[in-house]
């Protein structure tokens, strides 16, 4: 008995294999089961750090003495951020109604003023990075953002020497003195600049002029006015103090 075996021929080039490409599997791929959308990414929000902590407690002490005492109601803030500014509101509500507080935002270019963000919806912002302080003060008269004709508390919130250009403490005070009427404050902190404490002294002192300093005069920013709850033994080395409109 004779097998029968079909011949290969010869003259016929084997085929090509199609070989894929290698594919990256992720692992969730692998699992049973519809796959989950992944989960959107959330903002990472920055811790305060102890300086700063300190410069919203001067804030909020400081804005609750003028309200209870002195019963201003106007706010204008430079340097601080919305969460310190929205505390500096809460402690003056405990002492007038409806006080008005506006942050200026340093950071950013000049643009028209705004409400805030969420947590912050009360608080007027105004952006007004690299605007000398005349055009600042005018741009807050044209839009009556603010009531010359009543006091106004100032904030210059410096301890971190954020503060540049036109904006920084010694080119507002004498500014903010020509238009603000008697019973206006000014607030300012900042750190002394490597000279010894009597010199570190007189060179902020000279930052409030023509402004006059009130009880206790310059004390470090953890500290002023007094000791509270809040208060601990050891000092920022950020001098603060605030001074009045006579």
């Amino acid at each position: 008995m004779t097998d029968h075996w079909w011949a290969t021929r010869t003259d016929r080039r084997p085929s090509v294999l199609e070989i894929p490409w290698p594919r990256v599997v992720r692992l969730d791929e692998r699992r049973s089961g519809p796959r989950r959308a992944a989960p959107r990414a959330q903002a990472i929000v920055k811790p305060p750090s102890p300086l700063e902590r300190a410069q919203t407690a001067f804030l909020r002490r400081a804005v609750g003495y003028l309200a209870a005492d002195l019963r201003v109601r106007q706010y204008i803030t430079l340097g601080a951020d919305a969460a310190a500014v929205g505390a500096a509101r809460d402690a003056a509500r405990e002492h007038v109604p409806d006080p008005h507080f506006l942050r200026i935002d340093t950071d950013s270019v000049p643009s028209l003023a705004g409400r805030g963000q969420a947590g912050e919806e009360e608080i007027t912002v105004l952006r007004a990075g690299g605007l000398p302080a005349g055009e600042l003060i005018g741009r807050l008269r044209v839009r009556g953002l603010v009531d010359f004709t009543a006091p106004v508390a100032v904030f210059v919130l410096d301890a971190q020497l954020r503060l540049t250009g036109p904006l920084q403490p010694h080119k507002l005070a004498a500014t903010f003195h020509a238009v603000l009427c008697p019973g206006s404050h000014l607030a300012i902190t900042r750190p002394p600049h490597g000279c010894p404490d009597t010199r570190s002294r007189e060179h902020t002192a000279e930052l409030f002029a023509p402004f006059r300093l009130i009880e206790p005069g310059l004390a470090d920013m953890a500290w002023w006015p007094y000791p509270d709850e809040e208060v601990t033994g050891r000092g920022t080395g950020v001098l603060a103090g605030v001074a009045r409109r006579s």
